[in-house]
């Protein structure tokens, strides 16, 4: 079965373009039913520091700061299915505050934007992976661009096909 990560980080929006503040600060293996959200309590809280997202074995913790406030503790899971030979995966938004999020290809833009929670997007499928695909977590939903949708920072993930060398780390 092909090998996927993860990746997270603070991006921003310049002339209407996404900007990744700084590599990314944590990558690791993608585990299927990997949850996303901000750090819901003191449990949680140990396992960031500044503006670093971690990971708790089940949980792509975002760090609680200026730029998380529009994500929430269990915005979303990520979840995967696949053979001996590709993997697909979909994102399904667990939030019910309204924010956003947005999937993102260098690309195509902005492909799809769920904000309602238990609404789906498929993130790869058969192996597509190859290409970048970005999730912008915490979008606006009275803004059409991603300008208006993400003032300031926020947080991204981004699933990755192959880097066997990361992945023998943690095995």
């Amino acid at each position: 079965m092909p090998e996927y990560s993860i990746e997270s980080g603070l991006f921003h929006i310049n002339r209407g373009m996404p900007v990744l503040f700084e590599q990314p600060p944590l990558r690791l293996p993608l585990v299927t039913g990997m949850l996303i959200g901000r750090v819901a309590g003191s449990e949680e809280q140990k396992f960031c520091s500044g503006n670093r997202p971690n990971y708790d074995g089940e949980k792509l913790i975002i760090p609680q700061n200026a730029h998380s406030s529009t994500i929430s503790r269990r915005h979303g899971r990520i979840t995967g299915r696949g053979t001996e030979t590709s993997m697909d995966f979909s994102y399904e938004h667990l939030s019910r505050s309204g924010m956003q999020t947005c999937l993102w290809t260098p690309e195509d833009g902005l492909v799809a934007v769920v904000s309602q929670c238990g609404e789906a997007m498929e993130l790869c499928l058969s192996g597509e992976c190859a290409a970048e695909r970005y999730l912008f977590l915490g979008g606006k939903s009275d803004m059409d661009d991603l300008a208006g949708k993400f003032r300031g920072f926020s947080y991204y993930a981004r699933i990755r096909r192959g880097d066997s060398g990361l992945l023998k780390k943690f095995k």
